[in-house]
């Protein structure tokens, strides 16, 4: 079986070895996991620091770097601790441009998620398991109060721990998106304790089931998990009527018109 793990790096993650991990397939990662996980077979940034950051490190000399090509304006660089815009492609850089039927200006775990399913259909299907996808941010329960989700927080090129979360707006169509577009792949979410579903993605594609990370394993070593044990999936909302329009617009205009995200179908599970 063909097989890839597309990793995030929401926090839910932090309980895989992915040393151990890897044996079991091909590894697409985003960002800094490089300086965790120098081995893995593709790496993807769109973000301009980033990109500085890997070009200076030369993680191109360890593995498949993929990004968006620099813009002409870099905003960013000095609030978030970058050495300034990069004038041009650097030469040892793959295009994400090149690399997709259309560049549609996800993010970089939606890129790295829509290349792993391009390669398994190229090779006649398999399956990913998406992990540290972890879509929202963290809540405080006693304060309430919303703050970033991310292994790196703090460290250079990333937001401080209590900055706000990124938005979901972003997150929760493009990886609807790409599962729905590719129904011959099986996809396989790990959810850790605590993260959430979108209320948007129900009811969940037929090529998508959420396992815990005691299931993963399980699956992985054997062929085969406990279906009886259900994770816990809570249900929350990630963007208004207005955002989802405009979302789906961008992403994939016809499914304004039809499709489970189109139609805002409510969830029989609790909202929080």
């Amino acid at each position: 079986m063909n097989r890839i793990f597309v990793l995030g790096n929401g926090e839910s993650r932090r309980c895989i070895n992915l040393k151990h991990l890897h044996q079991y397939g091909k590894m697409y990662g985003c960002n800094a996991i490089y300086r965790d996980y120098p081995d893995i077979d593709l790496l993807v940034s769109v973000d301009e620091n980033m990109i500085s950051e890997l070009v200076r490190e030369k993680v191109y000399t360890k593995t498949q770097v993929c990004v968006r090509k620099p813009s002409k304006n870099n905003g960013r660089s000095k609030k978030r601790g970058g050495r300034g815009k990069v004038p041009s492609l650097h030469p040892f850089l793959f295009n994400i441009e090149k690399m997709l039927p259309k560049d549609r200006g996800m993010m970089s775990g939606g890129v790295a998620l829509e290349l792993a399913a391009i390669e398994l259909e190229r090779l006649g299907g398999g399956e990913i398991f998406l992990l540290g996808f972890d879509v929202f941010g963290h809540v405080d329960s006693q304060t309430g109060k919303h703050a970033v989700n991310n292994i790196y927080k703090g460290t250079p090129n990333y937001t401080s721990p209590d900055s706000a979360p990124v938005t979901t707006v972003r997150w929760c169509p493009m990886t609807y998106t790409v599962i729905e577009e590719h129904p011959s792949i099986k996809f396989y979410k790990m959810n850790g304790p605590g993260v959430c579903i979108p209320s948007e993605w129900l009811p969940l594609p037929h090529n998508l089931k959420i396992i815990t990370p005691k299931q993963m394993q399980d699956y992985i070593l054997s062929g085969k998990y406990d279906s009886s044990e259900n994770p816990q999936i809570v249900v929350r909302q990630a963007m208004s009527p207005l955002e989802l329009a405009s979302a789906k617009l961008k992403f994939r205009p016809e499914l304004s018109k039809r499709g489970p995200i189109a139609e805002q179908q409510k969830p029989k599970t609790n909202v929080t």
